[in-house]
């Protein structure tokens, strides 16, 4: 189910009082049984990871929190940590989109652009197509950007993982 969408069929079942779990995410105005990853611990332990490895200049693309609660359990989770890790308000390392269309991508990334230096990190949800437009529009303005630009939110538990496992290894 995309974040910005009210799915209207979760709301019937919901309704009917049909039994089913929703994977990934809640839903604030369904009851209902999910499973979910603790995006807000997620975030916050990102921002304390990034701030540890010395990156300074970060961007978080992301779309308004919803009824879908992963968006802002994320969001918090970035505004909590940003603070705590880096001192400072992420008023400006925020990129608040409509969507995640290509298009709003393209404007949102451009229009940061025009008034800011090329972040060293862009925090993305981890869909290849947000991937793909980020580096369609860094492309198109000619910047040359690292591959590890793009942060993929999926990525980061399987980062840390490989980092704890390469420090286990040396021991």
């Amino acid at each position: 189910i995309d974040n910005e969408l009210r799915n209207n069929d979760i709301v019937k079942l919901s309704e009917r009082r049909y039994p089913f779990t929703i994977i990934d995410r809640y839903f604030k105005n369904i009851n209902a049984s999910f499973v979910s990853t603790d995006n807000y611990n997620m975030m916050y332990n990102a921002m304390k990871f990034l701030r540890s490895r010395k990156f300074k200049d970060i961007v978080y693309l992301t779309t308004s929190a919803s009824l879908a609660t992963t968006v802002e359990d994320r969001l918090n989770g970035f505004i909590d940590g940003y603070k705590a890790h880096y001192g400072k308000d992420p008023t400006d390392s925020l990129l608040m989109i409509e969507n995640f269309l290509p298009s709003q991508i393209y404007k949102a990334i451009d229009k940061y652009l025009d008034s800011h230096p090329l972040p060293q990190l862009i925090i993305a949800p981890g869909a290849q197509h947000i991937a793909d437009s980020i580096e369609f529009t860094l492309d198109r303005r000619g910047i040359q950007w690292q591959k590890n630009l793009v942060f993929l939110l999926h990525i980061y538990q399987n980062l840390k993982k490989q980092l704890t496992s390469q420090k286990r290894k040396k021991f």
